[in-house]
């Protein structure tokens, strides 16, 4: 596919349409957009990520692991997922769209939210792309955040999805857990894009039973990590958590918080290799642990759990459950 492909969204489309998003995208810290891609167009980068795939040019997914701080680190492997690095030249001869409109929507961004001080630089400084094929078979990923602290500089996630087939049943779907708020549960509609906040936005992905394939694309932001949460001594715990959701120390805190869901998310990624599934656990568990008995830090996280636990009530209350589905769409303005 040409870089000059007749449907490729114009510079100000795009920034007419993710600027439409930023109320959205400051109050909730996330946003979701559907038809910011020309249909056509997003078909043409779904060729382009199956061609990937079908040449074997997608590896499989692989991180590090350490059981206890003191142990080595392993490489392990992630089961069904496959990505790769638009930076790899034999990736980007073959994505020659994906990188023109990652591009793009980069540009877009930093001149749609000039209050997030974004850096896409030239030539793709400041903002990574990657490739990811979801194979199914239940391939998924727990509970994160994009930007976990230093030394990244990720301010913003797009994500974009290439499935126009996707049907309800078929899984895959991102789970967004703004803090102390009810999780929102977007499916990976062909063509759609997501935003959130990288730094301030934990999520994972439900297990896909179908392919999936999406790319993303991190921004960096100039001021990333730089907290500025300034809290009287007077506070009381209940109060300085709920003040966490704007503020990156809610990473300090949220594996303690959400233990049950971070566990099952857990399980559910490394359900087909138990061994390293249960070191997994044990490790998220020592950690919890520690927090809870980490004196004023333990403070904070049986309060921001009370919270969590009111919210949760509430939401059961309103919409018949924590995860039921939600999506906060923005049609692009002409």
């Amino acid at each position: 596919m040409p870089h000059g492909h007749e449907d490729t969204p114009s510079l100000s489309s795009l920034t007419r349409g993710l600027a439409a998003v930023g109320p959205l995208l400051d109050s909730c810290g996330y946003a979701v957009l559907d038809g910011l891609l020309p249909p056509c167009f997003a078909l043409a980068l779904h060729d382009e990520m199956a061609t990937l795939h079908r040449q074997q040019l997608l590896r499989p997914h692989r991180f590090g692991f350490k059981s206890s701080p003191s142990a080595p680190v392993r490489i392990v492997r992630k089961p069904h997922i496959y990505e790769a690095e638009l930076s790899e030249p034999h990736v980007r001869e073959h994505a020659a769209s994906i990188g023109t409109v990652s591009e793009l929507v980069a540009t877009a961004a930093g001149a749609a939210f000039p209050e997030l001080q974004l850096c896409p630089g030239p030539n793709g400084q400041g903002t990574a792309v990657k490739l990811q094929c979801n194979e199914g078979h239940g391939g998924c990923f727990p509970l994160h955040f994009d930007n976990a602290g230093p030394p990244s500089c990720r301010k913003l996630t797009c994500l974009v999805y290439l499935n126009p087939s996707w049907a309800e049943g078929d899984g895959g779907e991102l789970e967004l857990v703004p803090w102390l708020a009810p999780p929102v549960r977007i499916p990976p509609l062909g063509g759609r894009v997501v935003l959130f906040r990288s730094d301030l936005v934990l999520h994972r992905v439900l297990p896909s039973l179908v392919c999936r394939f999406c790319f993303t694309i991190w921004i960096d932001g100039a001021r990333t990590n730089e907290d500025k949460l300034v809290l009287p001594k007077s506070r009381s715990p209940r109060e300085v958590c709920a003040e966490l959701g704007r503020s990156g120390a809610q990473r300090l805190l949220s594996r303690a918080v959400y233990a049950d869901e971070y566990e099952a998310s857990l399980a559910a990624c490394m359900a087909s290799t138990q061994e390293l599934c249960s070191e997994m656990v044990a490790q998220h568990r020592a950690h919890v642990a520690q927090c809870d008995a980490s004196g004023p830090l333990a403070k904070l996280v049986h309060a921001a759990r009370e919270l969590k636990g009111e919210i949760d009530e509430i939401a059961g209350e309103i919409v018949g459950g924590p995860t039921a589905p939600s999506v906060a769409a923005a049609a692009v303005p002409p």
